[in-house]
């Protein structure tokens, strides 16, 4: 028996997120494809918990209900999605504009309502903190059930950063059991098992040079700090108000690094961890891409989703 298998629990919060104003896109057509898999909740918990995620010792444990209750629902707008696209905030004046500049253009086609799959992830992220706060800060998963569709994705997650909790299950795939796992498992930190674009390897060096070199510019402004703070010591001795200004501008420059060193960091992490490519739709692995053949995890990726449930999900 592991002696860590109780850490590989995890609570999985699922959310329905839908268009409120178009029935197109609306609950029902989540109900509709979600009943397919049968059981609603059980159905889908019966699955990961015997079927796929076992494999790595994980147990998920589906909760729809808040702690008052009630259904977790997302519902959100035509009018949300509109001004998203324009990269601006739906609610200014609780979140700035700056938060949806990455979100720009996530309409793919209007005339379908095709949506970007990646851009999605990041709209639902803050919709449902602005909802759920206090799910929102917990070790959890987030999945949420959505009628959309994408031009070519059934759903959509990031393995960078680590902790990211955030899943989405678009309409063309809530019927398909693996698909789940699938999305999951990108959570958990595992890539796909195929090649795309450059080697491991490749990826490694690249990602690499890049930390090297933002580590490089923060080390530059740490610098400028100090040299800045020697030069103007005799000022500072007798105007604490303006030093305290400047050590504030001089640590925001510094801090600006942050977080584009935590991605290469955690990047250089995601690639060593997932090391071995292979041909595309040519394995039984749950991370490969044939949709009727995803059955398996390989022994290393069962490392791979321990590892990160217990330090990021329990």
């Amino acid at each position: 028996k592991n002696s860590d298998q109780s850490k590989y629990t995890i609570n999985v919060y699922v959310i329905k997120a839908f268009l409120s104003d178009n029935p197109t896109f609306g609950e029902t057509v989540i109900d509709s494809e979600f009943s397919k898999i049968g059981g609603w909740l059980a159905g889908l918990e019966k699955y990961l918990n015997e079927n796929s995620f076992n494999q790595g010792l994980i147990q998920v444990k589906l909760i729809d209900k808040d702690g008052a209750g009630n259904v977790l629902k997302m519902p959100l707008s035509t009018n949300t999605f509109e001004t998203a696209n324009l990269g601006r905030s739906p609610n200014p004046s609780v979140v700035p504009d700056s938060k949806y500049s990455g979100i720009k253009d996530i309409i793919s086609n209007r005339s379908t309502f095709e949506v970007h799959s990646g851009k999605s992830v990041d709209l639902f992220n803050i919709q449902f903190g602005l909802l759920y706060g206090n799910i929102a800060k917990q070790k959890c998963i987030l999945l949420y059930l959505c009628p959309l569709k994408t031009p070519t994705a059934g759903g959509s997650s990031y393995n960078n950063p680590l902790n990211n909790k955030h899943c989405i299950i678009f309409k063309s795939n809530l019927d398909h059991l693996p698909s789940y796992a699938h999305e999951m498992a990108h959570t958990l930190g595992l890539e796909h098992t195929f090649k795309e674009g450059q080697t491991v390897q490749q990826k490694i060096t690249e990602a690499q040079s890049k930390l090297t070199e933002y580590r490089r510019k923060q080390n530059l402004e740490r610098t400028k700090k100090t040299e800045h703070l020697r030069t103007n010591q005799a000022y500072y001795n007798t105007h604490p108000t303006e030093k305290a200004t400047a050590i504030k501008t001089l640590d925001q420059n510094i801090d600006s690094y942050n977080d584009i060193i935590k991605h290469y960091e955690d990047e250089l992490n995601i690639l060593g961890k997932n090391p071995h490519k292979f041909e595309d739709r040519k394995t039984e692995n749950i991370m490969d891409y044939d949709l009727t053949n995803q059955k398996t995890f390989f022994k290393w990726q069962w490392k791979v989703i321990e590892e990160e449930a217990k330090t990021y999900y329990h």
